[in-house]
Formats: structure tokens, sequence, C-alpha cells
């Protein structure tokens, strides 16, 4: 059993080994997530090579070093020489630094779950490191009934959290009121693109249980 958790690198030293296909993909997660990321490889794929050249990507050329790891938050070894996966696994453990070896789930302290992503929602699907292929089939049955209308009431109900903390009192109130904001009109306003309505529908509920408070 996993002990599922979204880890905030932003600003964070990450390290990928490796200069691959497979490297790219976790490299590019990282810094999508805001993360400080350095790649060591000998070479670099062409999805690399332009990351490199961006900036959004520190590079170094060469063989890996336990020295590398200095100051790292998450590292991910995506080599295809599985001796070289292991030493990093055990440099890793023996700094205390989480480290995902790719497609090895014994060498792992976390797995990479399959992503949807609607604005700010994210869900996460994992198959405890047993089957990715199966992670990503559920990835694409779900996510087009996740649709970009629960992104946009996920900023309409920030935009609110702190006034119905602060103005209706009780948690159980609260979650009614979240639910009944849910499960009303907004959704299909918003599949609708109507933005403004469903707004005002919110503020409207939100002002009604104030009232009752």
């Amino acid at each position: 059993m996993l002990y599922p958790v979204f880890l905030d690198v932003r600003e964070r030293k990450c390290v990928v080994v490796g200069g691959g296909h497979v490297a790219a993909r976790k490299a590019e997660a990282l810094f999508e997530a805001g993360a400080c990321v350095t790649v060591i490889s000998p070479d670099l794929c062409d999805d690399l090579k332009e990351h490199h050249a961006s900036g959004t990507i520190s590079f170094i050329r060469g063989e890996y070093t336990a020295d590398i790891l200095q100051g790292s938050f998450v590292v991910v070894a995506a080599t295809d020489d599985m001796d070289v996966n292991r030493r990093i696994n055990a440099d890793c453990r023996a700094r205390n630094i989480i480290i995902n070896v790719v497609d090895v789930p014994e060498l792992c302290d976390f797995h990479v779950p399959a992503i949807i992503r609607k604005g700010d929602i994210t869900v996460a699907i994992g198959t405890g490191g047993k089957s990715p292929a199966l992670s990503r089939h559920l990835r694409l049955l779900l996510q087009d009934s996740i649709g970009a209308e629960y992104g946009e009431l996920l900023d309409i109900l920030g935009q609110w959290r702190d006034t119905v903390k602060e103005k209706v009192p009780g948690q159980k109130r609260r979650h009614a009121l979240w639910l009944k904001i849910i499960g009303s009109s907004v959704l299909d306003d918003l599949r609708a693109g109507r933005l403004d309505t469903a707004a005002q529908t919110v503020k409207e509920l939100v002002e009604q249980e104030i009232s009752h408070s």
C-alpha cells in the first residue's frame, strides 16, 4: 500500500539521470511543476536539447557521479543501465533523497501516476508500479468525463473559500454549502460558456447561506 501525496517541488533541485525520451518526459513533468531540473547524461535527445537551449533545464554532460545529488529533493533514474540505476538508488538512500527508477518498482521510493489536469484540478491514477499501461488506459477512460468546466468551477470556489470559512460557522454547514453549489446549475452553465451566470449563482448561494448564519 502506497501513501498518495502531491509534492511541492517549486524551486527545489530535482535531478534526472539519463538523456533519452523517457528522461525528457520525466524532466518535463518536473519543470512544469516549477522544479529546478538538472539532467546528467553523456548526450541529450532532441527534446532535452530544446529544453536546455530554452533554459528550462540545466545540463551536465558526462557519466553519473554521486556528487550531483548534493542538495537534491527528488531524483529520477532513467538510464538503460541497471547497474547505474542501482548505484543511483543506493546513493539516494544513503542521503535520504527520494528516488524513482523508471520501470523498476522495487528501486522506487515513489511511483509517477498517470495524470489528468483540468486547470488546478489534478487527478492521479496509480497502480502501485504494477502496470503503467493500465494507469494510462484509465486516464484515457476518465479524462473526457472531467471537463474544463471543473477547473473553472474550482477557480470560482477558490474565490469564495476564505469568505465562507470566515462567515459560515461549522464545518458541516460549509461542506453542505459546497455540495449545494456543486449540485446546482453552475456546471451546466460553465459547460455552455456562461461563466458570468455561474459566478452569479455561486455568489447568490453563498450570500444566502451567510444571511442564515
